[in-house]
């Protein structure tokens, strides 16, 4: 399903270092698609308000101590996390309170659009 496809996809895109460097790595990144689905749902859908809930807070513990969903860069894992979450953080409620997924998620959007995020209060 989902994760075959987007794993193909980082697999034969130019950027193929998405998908890990190492078998930990790339095990790591699988991990964190399949939470993705689990947790979040495959596509643009709605969330539900507890599962989005649920999902900040453990992702936000995570990075809490990690910069990346897995390893030391940008991989996989955290284009597709951020595709599922980006239009959730938006709000200011969200910025304050779930600090360091909203911060990793700015990062993202300047790697993945090459321009500022517009994510941080003005």
């Amino acid at each position: 399903g989902f994760l075959s496809k987007v794993w193909s996809i980082g697999q034969n895109h130019r950027k193929s270092f998405l998908c890990g460097k190492s078998a930990f790595e790339r095990a790591n990144i699988r991990q964190w698609i399949e939470y993705r689905v689990d947790k979040l749902g495959l596509g643009d859908e709605l969330i539900e308000k507890k599962n989005l809930r649920e999902a900040l807070e453990e992702l936000d513990g995570y990075l809490l101590h990690h910069t990346y969903m897995a390893g030391y860069g940008l991989s996989l894992a955290d284009v597709v996390l951020y595709y599922a979450l980006h239009k959730y953080l938006v709000s200011s409620v969200a910025t304050l309170q779930y600090m360091y997924t909203h911060t990793v998620m700015d990062t993202l959007t300047y790697l993945v659009t090459g321009r500022e995020s517009q994510l941080l209060p003005g």
